[in-house]
């Protein structure tokens, strides 16, 4: 399904400007919601995005700090992202990207690391935890690759319906080996993601072979992930520290948007609301979730599970990874740390000259264990989390940082897909309010863009009747 991001035809005639321009409000400045404001704006209608915090972005911002520039959220785009490559064309920035060098990391033990060429055969069968068995059962994951590629469309969750029948990743180790899965399979999907095995469908192995060659060919603006959201901010209205309390439809036509801000609270009047949020932000803002939204929707967003993440980042003097961009811990070896990415190898402009910067990332598991706990004792956690892996690195720590995502990532369970496409099918006729975000398509920038688009989209058929 390719999403067609077309004008309506329909034009309806105002009698001071020529064009009725309709007030519509989005809540959340990610890039779901930027992306839906751009939409909107783009076909002439007045909006006004609402914005908690002080700064736009969400899980896609850039920092930068004493010299050292880095990504918070969302840590690299792919050759597969069409919508965001559109764009950043449309932006004027879509040259301005480096591509990373295609080497990624493993531990594969205490102070032992795998080095590879990501989406390489030959790494693959060199890898030292495989066995013969299990190299030769990989070939059975590139046929079943092979035989069930039509279902797989990055955009198009319903399509995996006839594959999607509530196998977890654990099914392959009857199919394959368990060293296959605790050393391969599992790392782009359970590990990066930070999901658990029984949260992960069988088919997500089959889509990341899929899209192995793409997914590895990696990219990120020169100024950050952020400079996406930080350009498409600047040419829409957004209110910062504006927090939206209540949404709720008056009458036939219209819909109050409560919020704080340092004035006090206001409320005031749109023709639709656009809820640009976690899922649990939303059905909390939302005074009568089923009459806005139906009852399947409602279902769909109460299911919706998240990944939290404790997010750290460390600057050092010295760096101590100078190849691999990635770096992952299998959860086979039953770790705190799940990954870490060394953002000084995205660009010159990341690091001072031979100084790093990582990203540390543990699994959700520590993250929820660990939450109440003061941020510094966490960001002690994580330089020797890192040290345990990369030696003599805790000597050249300078600094650190603290994020904490309580809904880093949206959970693509067993059986996603059926709930998802009930969702998307079930919109109350003369809705007036809509929701947005990663939840609605997949845990990526390119899905949290493309449920912005399909939502705003949405939202012009209904004000045009179509």
């Amino acid at each position: 399904m390719t999403l067609m991001l077309t004008q309506p035809e329909v034009i309806i005639e105002s009698k001071s400007e020529g064009k009725y321009v309709h007030k519509i409000a989005i809540v959340g400045a990610g890039i779901s919601g930027l992306g839906a404001a751009y939409f909107l704006q783009k076909l002439g209608h007045q909006v006004d995005v609402f914005e908690h915090s002080q700064t736009v972005g969400g899980r896609m911002r850039t920092v930068c700090k004493e010299g050292f520039t880095w990504d918070i959220g969302a840590q690299f785009m792919v050759d597969s992202y069409l919508h965001m490559k559109n764009l950043m064309k449309e932006l004027g920035i879509e040259k301005e990207v480096t591509y990373v060098q295609p080497i990624q990391a493993m531990a594969i033990a205490k102070h032992e690391i795998y080095r590879f060429k990501s989406g390489s055969l030959f790494s693959l069968f060199r890898h030292p935890k495989l066995d013969f068995h299990s190299k030769m059962a990989s070939l059975k994951v590139m046929n079943l690759a092979f035989k069930h590629r039509k279902y797989f469309h990055f955009h198009y969750s319903a399509s995996l319906n006839q594959l999607d029948d509530g196998r977890d990743i654990s099914w392959w180790r009857m199919k394959t080996t368990n060293k296959l899965v605790d050393w391969i399979l599992s790392i782009p999907t359970s590990s990066l993601f930070f999901w658990s095995e029984t949260n992960t469908p069988w088919y997500s192995v089959i889509m990341s072979m899929l899209d192995a060659k793409q997914t590895w060919s990696i990219y990120t603006p020169n100024k950050g992930m952020g400079s996406v959201t930080e350009k498409l901010s600047s040419l829409i209205p957004v209110h910062l520290g504006c927090t939206v309390c209540a949404v709720q439809s008056v009458d036939d036509k219209q819909v109050r948007v409560t919020f704080q801000s340092k004035e006090g609270q206001t409320s005031e009047y749109y023709d639709r609301v656009i809820i640009a949020t976690p899922a649990p932000v939303a059905l909390n803002i939302l005074q009568h979730p089923e009459q806005e939204l139906g009852e399947e929707q409602v279902t769909f967003l109460k299911q919706s599970r998240y990944t939290s993440n404790l997010t750290s980042v460390i600057g050092y003097e010295k760096a101590p990874e100078q190849k691999a961009y990635g770096f992952a811990v299998p959860q086979v070896l039953n770790y705190p740390l799940a990954a870490i990415g060394w953002d000084h190898l995205k660009g010159r402009d990341r690091a001072p000259v031979g100084k790093g910067i990582a990203i540390v990332m543990p699994t959700h598991s520590y993250s929820l264990a660990n939450w109440s706990r003061p941020d510094e004792e966490i960001k002690k956690d994580a330089v020797k989390l890192v040290g345990n892996f990369y030696q003599q690195s805790e000597e050249y720590c300078s600094h650190t940082s603290l994020y904490r995502w309580q809904y880093a990532m949206p959970i693509i369970y067993p059986r996603w897909s059926h709930v998802l496409a009930k969702a998307i099918q079930a919109k109350p006729k003369g809705a007036k309010v809509f929701t947005c975000g990663d939840y609605w398509a997949g845990p990526t920038t390119e899905h949290a863009l493309f449920s912005g688009y399909r939502t705003a989209q949405e939202v012009a058929d209904s004000l045009y009747g179509v």
